[in-house]
């Protein structure tokens, strides 16, 4: 009985140190990290001007996010004037139609020509407005990714740095835990990098599917400026 007690003490401990190490992860403690000397900082000092980077980073990337709404705003003032365009033509069609005058059947079918042009270059447009938008939130989620990844290097930095220094205090960590977490955090990391690198380049070929178009439809009209 005594021997069957024990044991099941003994899986009972283990069961709870077990979960102790699979819940969330703590990283070195404020008191542990303070036993280090300025001299012995050198591993974190480096992780953090990386995070710092990563952090900044990640404000540049929500600024040209915001930016990417300026476009839509174009985009969608290009859907307006083609709207009018096309009431335009439809106009001179019908006056055309009423007439038949050569003239006025020559003016008609260029306009709905033109008409018809520049829809397609409009559309192109929203397109790659929506596009950009994908773009420039994909990117956001990348430089985040990358500021989780620089956060996890500078927890491994601080048990580093215990164990070089030979701080006792270094025991209390399990290594295997911040190199799997910063393991993880770079593979995150890498993913969303290359899902924005894939958003950015569908944003080039939105980009110049629109362009091709508003040069096609400039040419016709003689048109001068982007959305106008």
């Amino acid at each position: 009985m005594t021997i069957r007690f024990a044991a099941l003490a003994l899986a009972v401990a283990t069961g709870c140190a077990a979960g102790r190490g699979a819940g969330r992860f703590q990283g070195v403690s404020d008191a542990d990290f303070g036993r280090l000397a300025p001299g012995q900082l050198q591993p974190v000092n480096s992780a953090r001007a990386s995070a710092a980077a990563a952090h900044d980073a990640v404000a540049r990337a929500e600024l040209r996010a915001q930016g990417a709404r300026s476009e839509a705003d174009y985009a969608r003032a290009d859907q307006t004037a083609v709207k009018a365009d096309v009431e335009r033509a439809a106009a001179a069609a019908k006056l055309a139609g009423e007439s038949r005058d050569p003239g006025d059947l020559a003016r008609a079918q260029e306009l709905q020509a033109a008409a018809q042009l520049r829809k397609q270059a409009a559309d192109a447009h929203l397109a790659y407005a929506e596009q950009l938008a994908k773009a420039r939130k994909a990117d956001v989620a990348a430089a985040r990714a990358e500021e989780d990844r620089a956060n996890a290097a500078v927890d491994r930095a601080k048990l580093t740095a215990l164990e070089q220094a030979q701080i006792p205090a270094a025991t209390r960590y399990d290594p295997v835990r911040f190199d799997a977490r910063l393991a993880d955090a770079t593979r995150a990391a890498q993913e969303a990098r290359a899902k924005a690198d894939q958003e950015d380049r569908a944003t080039l070929q939105a980009l110049d599917s629109w362009q091709t178009l508003q040069q096609r439809w400039q040419a016709r009209t003689g048109a001068v400026g982007g959305s106008g």
